[in-house]
């Protein structure tokens, strides 16, 4: 099934990756991973939810660059999955 931008299960994944990078910020790879869906979510995020225009994207995305370090160190499990506290 797929919901907003990625499904539930690459979802679950993305969750687990957020929180295992929480445990070791050393791991470089990981952190990439995490932070390029994150990009990824944060560019699609909008359109999907009709909010933005396709055209606004890149410039919203751009806008909220910065705070992708916060959203990794900041998540917390509970009820909301990563993409769900996006």
């Amino acid at each position: 099934m797929q919901w907003l931008p990625i499904s539930a299960k690459e979802s679950k994944i993305l969750t687990d990756q957020v929180v295992c990078y929480q445990k070791d910020r050393s791991n470089t790879t990981l952190y990439h991973t995490v932070h390029n869906k994150t990009q990824q979510i944060l560019y699609s995020l909008p359109y999907y939810l009709h909010l933005l225009e396709e055209e606004d994207l890149s410039d919203f995305l751009l806008y909220c660059y910065k705070t992708i370090d916060y959203y990794l160190t900041s998540y917390r499990i509970g009820r909301l999955s990563y993409i769900g506290y996006l």
